[in-house]
């Protein structure tokens, strides 16, 4: 299986620490999944929150999971070489972004629900952790727009991917 691959570009969650929260899903969820944060883990660390689906997208603070591409074994931790193969586990601390103006990011196709129109815009969709093209602003809270089709080079191939930049937060 084929999973969202996501290269952060310039970010203000890159230079301020509290632009990043902890989360963890109670399903393996990918990196480029857009979320809400839910009520506190109980009993765990006092910063670590649910990773929810969106439920209303034109009030919720909706943010990007992007985690390192690092598998646990045995106490080790282990690059993986293909990001594609990479999902983050279920019950499993790891990093979401805060979304700012201005921000942007590169996410592969796998990431949206359909293909995005460079020009248009790409907005998070109630129950899903995908983004999907829209050719309005919308009402929306988080909106992004389609800047570039480009790609991400793995190895010897590379995937299909859009270069977005929040345009409302």
């Amino acid at each position: 299986m084929k999973y969202t691959v996501v290269k952060i570009g310039r970010m203000a969650s890159t230079n301020v620490d509290a632009y990043l929260e902890t989360v963890q899903s109670a399903t393996p969820i990918e990196n480029g999944s857009h979320i809400v944060l839910g009520d506190l883990i109980p009993g765990g660390d006092l910063n670590t929150y649910k990773a929810l689906a969106p439920t209303d997208v034109n009030v919720d603070d909706v943010l990007i999971v992007e985690s390192p591409v690092l598998v646990e074994v045995e106490g080790m931790r282990i690059d993986i070489r293909d990001p594609r193969k990479f999902i983050n586990a279920k019950d499993r601390p790891l990093r979401a972004r805060r979304l700012k103006q201005g921000d942007s990011v590169t996410i592969s196709i796998d990431g949206f629900t359909d293909v995005p129109t460079v020009g248009q815009y790409v907005v998070p969709v109630n129950g899903s952790y995908k983004l999907a093209p829209s050719t309005t602003i919308g009402t929306s809270k988080l909106v992004y727009k389609v800047e570039l089709k480009t790609s991400i080079p793995i190895a010897v191939e590379y995937l299909e991917a859009y270069k977005l930049k929040v345009i409302k937060s």
